[in-house]
């Protein structure tokens, strides 16, 4: 493993515990929030190994194993994350609501089984990174790759749309002084910022490749800023 790897273990373990933690405890009323960030947590863990994969030395086969391992996790990142928004602001989700925040990941959780079966479907080929001489990243299937990236920005953008109007409505209600908020708007306001930062450093890290760009990953420190934040907000609704 490259030195980049040890330094992207960091965030990866940090994210996991704080998945754990906050999948394990929680009033009763709020348990079904914090499970649901901590399922979009562990995603983000499956998006930390991909980048810690890059840096590793091993075979091909072992290699696209892992690849693919952690497209698991990934790839199904944006319904999670829409699913834990709806829980969070409170949204009813009906059927049709459900039927979007599943259709997606059955149909990549099966490329994602196909490509493991022999198909071609997601990787095409490996190509050194620039992590070092041993270290090498995916090249994908180029409308696989397109598909996804269009689900990516489509259900982020959203979620974050479900925020930012979830945030205009307690502000105004504070405002109107016509009901209370159990949560403290700053605190709130700090959260969705997290968030939105997050998905900012994760669309760079995916779209950089594609112009050969590789720096070392924005969102391992975005993640960092965005766990920090919501994990602060969901322990502090609890405490209201």
């Amino acid at each position: 493993m490259e030195k980049e790897g040890y330094f992207l273990l960091i965030p990866f373990f940090l994210n996991a515990v704080t998945a754990i933690f906050l999948f394990l405890r929680g009033k009763r009323a709020y348990q079904r929030i914090n499970k649901a960030f901590a399922m979009w947590v562990i995603c983000v863990c499956f998006w930390d190994l991909q980048f810690i994969t890059e840096t590793v030395n091993g075979s091909d086969d072992l290699l696209k194993f892992l690849f693919r391992f952690s497209f698991l996790g990934e790839w199904i990142a944006p319904s999670v994350f829409l699913y834990f928004v709806y829980c969070f602001t409170h949204e009813k989700l009906n059927k049709r609501k459900y039927f979007l925040l599943i259709l997606p990941p059955i149909v990549f959780v099966t490329l994602i089984v196909a490509d493991m079966s022999g198909f071609k479907v997601i990787i095409s080929t490996l190509r050194y990174s620039a992590y070092g001489c041993g270290g090498r990243s995916v090249v994908f299937v180029i409308h696989t790759f397109l598909a996804w990236l269009v689900y990516f920005v489509i259900y982020s953008l959203w979620g974050a749309g479900l925020l930012i109007a979830h945030l205009w409505r307690t502000t105004i209600a504070i405002r109107m002084r016509s009901m209370r908020n159990l949560i403290l708007q700053s605190n709130f306001l700090l959260a969705v910022a997290g968030v939105l930062i997050f998905i900012l450093g994760l669309t760079f890290d995916i779209v950089a490749p594609i112009f050969g760009v590789r720096i070392f990953q924005f969102s391992s420190i975005t993640t960092l800023i965005m766990i920090a934040l919501m994990g602060w907000l969901l322990y502090r609704v609890e405490r209201e």
